[in-house]
This record gives structure tokens, C-alpha cells and sequence, in this order.
């Protein structure tokens, strides 16, 4: 029983890193396509997670300004197949589009 519960566990880490990591890939792929189209400097970006029937919607929202002062945003999204999405996250997102900026950030830094 003890060790059934080790290898749940090991695999629930296992799939939350997996999450993780396909989230950072694609938020590096988002910003270096804002760079490649943004006539500016990058300032930041910020992620959300939303359901879209079946499936969810990653969003990542870029933020630039250009030489001329005027700020822009460029929005870069992909689907998720619901089964890569953690418990937690996925029982936020279930009625609405959540930021999870802060727990990216939690991610990168550990």
C-alpha cells in the first residue's frame, strides 16, 4: 500500500514537471515571437489558463511599448489536452480564464 502510494505520487510529480515545462517552452516560444513581430522593447508577459470545451487554452499575453510611447499587447495561445493540466489548476479554470503568472514564476525560481 506504501509503495502504491510512492509511485502515485512519483507520477503525480512526474505529470505536474511535464506541465510545467511544456508551460515555460511555450511561454520562451510566445515571447520570442512577440520579439520577432514588436516594433518596441519587451516589458513582460503574464499566462492564463482557460477551458475551451474539451480541452483548455494556454494564453500568453505580451507587453511592449514602441519608440513612439504606445503600448501593445500580443496575445499567443495553444490547446492543452485537459489530462496535461494539473488537478489544482484545472478545478480554477473550470468556469473562467485564470492568470497563472505567480504560479509559473513559483516554478521558475525553484
Amino acid at each position: 500500500m506504501i509503495l502504491a502510494s510512492m509511485i502515485l505520487g512519483g507520477l503525480l510529480l512526474g505529470a505536474l514537471a511535464h506541465f510545467w515545462k511544456d508551460m515555460v517552452n511555450f511561454l520562451k516560444k510566445a515571447i520570442d515571437k512577440t520579439m520577432q513581430i514588436c516594433r518596441g522593447i519587451f516589458y513582460g508577459a503574464k499566462v492564463f489558463i482557460k477551458k475551451m470545451g474539451e480541452a483548455f487554452k494556454e494564453i500568453a499575453k505580451n507587453y511592449s511599448k514602441t519608440s513612439m510611447g504606445k503600448w501593445e499587447e500580443t496575445i499567443i495561445t495553444r490547446t492543452v489536452p485537459e489530462s496535461e493540466v494539473p488537478k489544482e489548476i484545472r478545478e480554477k479554470a473550470m468556469s473562467k480564464e485564470i492568470d497563472i503568472t505567480n504560479e509559473l514564476e513559483m516554478q521558475l525560481s525553484a
